[in-house]
């Protein structure tokens, strides 16, 4: 039960999320920079953590499959790692995903931070909110640990990440 949602992180996971990566130059082209990507293009981020959170769903949901043979008295444990694997797993995914994104697109542009100061505090607020939402979507998805209608979590936690990705970041970070 120690760390089962790293030991369940299997060579094909790796090669999908992979390939997904991959695939960001093909759908958003390379004339963008880095904040752009970031922040204005929804597919990087959309779609990548629609990837991540079903891989997540699909880890969580095999676990609660074999939750009826598990002795009562470790339950608080579980849920205890859970908690730690969905924050380890969030800054895991965003690290990857966001080192990704730099290596690929590279730094900021001088001319660009000369003529949109603003552009650096725009990439650190819009990091930390992705950080905490995607924290609390796999929050919600743990949720399906313990109940039958496992289908409502993940439907739960994508529409809050299209919520986010098409309502909110249009009004919190202006296009520049």
């Amino acid at each position: 039960m120690n760390n089962f949602v790293l030991k369940s992180f299997k060579k094909y996971d790796l090669v999908l999320f992979f390939l997904n990566l991959f695939l960001i130059p093909l759908f958003c082209g390379m004339n963008l920079n880095f904040a752009s990507i970031l922040i204005y293009s929804h597919f990087p981020a959309y779609a990548t953590q629609n990837i991540f959170l079903i891989w997540y769903y699909k880890k969580i949901s095999s676990l609660s499959e074999i939750n009826n043979l598990v002795i009562t008295r470790y339950r608080n444990s579980v849920q205890n790692k859970i908690l730690v694997s969905n924050l380890f797993c969030t800054f895991v995914y965003q690290f990857s995903f966001l080192t990704f994104l730099y290596l690929f697109y590279g730094s900021l542009d001088a001319n660009l931070l000369i003529s949109y100061p603003f552009i650096v505090r725009y990439i650190v607020q819009y990091i930390c909110i992705s950080c905490i939402l995607t924290f609390f979507e796999t929050c919600i998805i743990s949720f399906s640990f313990y109940n039958k209608n496992n289908i409502y979590f993940i439907a739960a936690a994508i529409a809050i990440n299209m919520i986010f990705h098409y309502v909110a970041v249009p009004i919190i970070f202006p296009v520049f």
